[in-house]
């Protein structure tokens, strides 16, 4: 069990702060795990569950969301974990989720996703919609690819937004079922079309056109 404080809201702007600094007293000890909670899988895994169960996910914002799921798919693609290991861990982080929920420890979870969104800025990375939109400005050299045939880039953002949804619900829910069968249509026909499911550098997925069989 990942360890979060009970409820540290009330010193939340301080707590960012510090981080930002990277300065720490020991009663500001907990930042620092904070601060690394998107670094390794497991906790990454814990600290996405946990948010769920608090019902978080409107007020981190779906862009804030979408970068901590970039970085949780880089983790899994350095992994060197099959699907099935990380399917296993997926599920552990869920109960553990529930556990950071039921101790009231929701205002850290909170804590964790504003640190990695100050440790973003720090950085210099862009959230992935702005980097998406800064290659729509420039034209990478996958993007002909996709608009080769009409539809295609369509099908890509439905299956992207089924994907996103089904990694992220709960086995137990229809709408989880529901978008894990929407992404598999989708993917049958990306594949009826001629593509392929890849790895982009950043681990997460994309569709290129399959390479011609020799």
């Amino acid at each position: 069990m990942f360890q979060f404080l009970r409820k540290p809201s009330a010193c939340l702007r301080f707590v960012i702060a510090a981080t930002a600094s990277i300065g720490f007293s020991p009663r500001q000890a907990f930042a620092v795990d904070l601060d690394k909670m998107f670094d390794s899988l497991e906790p990454a895994y814990t600290t996405m569950a946990g948010a769920e169960e608090c019902g978080l996910r409107l007020e981190i914002g779906p862009r804030l969301w979408r970068y901590a799921e970039t970085r949780v798919r880089d983790l899994e693609a350095r992994s060197g974990l099959s699907g099935l290991q990380l399917s296993v861990k997926r599920e552990t982080a869920k109960v553990e989720g529930r556990q950071v929920a039921g101790i009231g420890a929701c205002g850290s979870v909170q804590v964790a996703f504003q640190v990695l969104d100050e440790l973003r800025k720090a950085t210099g990375q862009p959230y992935p919609d702005d980097e998406s939109s800064s290659t729509e400005a420039r034209p990478s050299p996958r993007s002909p690819v996709l608009k080769k045939e009409p539809g295609v880039s369509s099908l890509v953002g439905e299956w992207t937004d089924a994907y996103i949804a089904c990694r992220g619900g709960f086995g137990d829910e229809e709408s989880t079922w529901a978008a894990c069968g929407k992404r598999d249509e989708v993917a049958a026909e990306l594949a009826r079309r001629g593509y392929c499911e890849e790895r982009s550098p950043d681990g997460s997925p994309d569709w290129t056109a399959c390479a011609p069989s020799r």
